[in-house]
């Protein structure tokens, strides 16, 4: 039966050709849009993050060239410009060895021969930079690039992260692993089971670089256990993830002081 048969509207249109009309777009196509839309959306929020990130460093790259503060001159003269890249594994002058920070900063020295403050602090500055920029990437992923930006400001501009973000010591790149591990922590919490591989193993190098560097990394350990919260089967869930941390404990706990 042609189309002609059936009775026509007032539009001129048969029936069935108004009801081809009024069918909404397959679901394929729908699904596949807002996919791609997502991706865009992500894409969009990594490079914000990453614009966030460098204009941090520059802004803390101001008076990168001035005399280290007395911690700081512990750390660079005992554990990082010196003869041997295993100084930090050795041992410990009062608590001014972060062992992980440490190495990759003697690493620098190393590659560049130069002891200078201002090539020293590239790693703390670039971490503290980096840390921000995920910051806002999370934030306005979840809540737009005005609550984002609010966020990164308010954390940068903090007199604490001014004055120690940009010393030659580890608490920069244990904020950037804390940061970067709850951000992957909450990821963890949502995703679908099928892309959770590439994330745990993000989450578990992220534990374990602020553990490394810091023995208060292990207090992320805490606090993500008490988001987890008192559901048994999850926490049998994440019980291997922490686990897998554990070796990351060696190296600040060897080079602690013991009596």
């Amino acid at each position: 039966m042609s189309h002609s048969n059936f009775p026509r509207g007032r539009s001129g249109y048969s029936r069935s050709e108004a009801l081809l009309a009024e069918r909404p777009p397959p679901r394929r196509i729908r699904s596949g849009c807002g996919t791609m839309l997502r991706a865009v959306g992500r894409r969009n929020d990594l490079w914000g993050g990453l614009v966030v990130g460098l204009v941090v460093s520059g802004a803390y790259s101001i008076g990168a060239g001035r005399a280290y503060g007395l911690d700081a001159s512990v750390t660079v003269h005992r554990f990082v410009a010196t003869s041997s890249i295993l100084d930090p594994f050795d041992r410990q002058v009062v608590y001014n060895n972060h062992v992980l920070f440490s190495f990759i900063d003697h690493l620098v020295y190393s590659l560049t021969a130069n002891s200078q403050e201002y090539v020293l602090r590239a790693v703390p500055i670039a971490a503290s930079g980096l840390a921000v920029g995920v910051l806002a990437a999370a934030v306005a992923r979840r809540l737009g690039w005005i609550p984002a930006l609010a966020a990164a400001t308010f954390i940068a501009s903090s007199p604490m992260l001014i004055l120690t973000g940009r010393e030659v010591r580890g608490y920069s790149l244990l904020m950037l692993a804390s940061v970067l591990s709850s951000v992957l922590f909450v990821a963890l919490l949502r995703t679908k089971q099928s892309s959770q591989r590439r994330i745990v193993v993000g989450y578990v190098l992220a534990l374990a670089l602020g553990i490394g560097t810091h023995l208060y990394g292990l207090a992320m350990v805490v606090l993500h256990a008490a988001a987890v919260g008192d559901d048994r089967a999850e926490l049998r869930r994440w019980l291997p993830r922490w686990m897998a941390v554990a070796p990351s404990v060696s190296p600040a706990w060897w080079a602690s002081p013991r009596p």
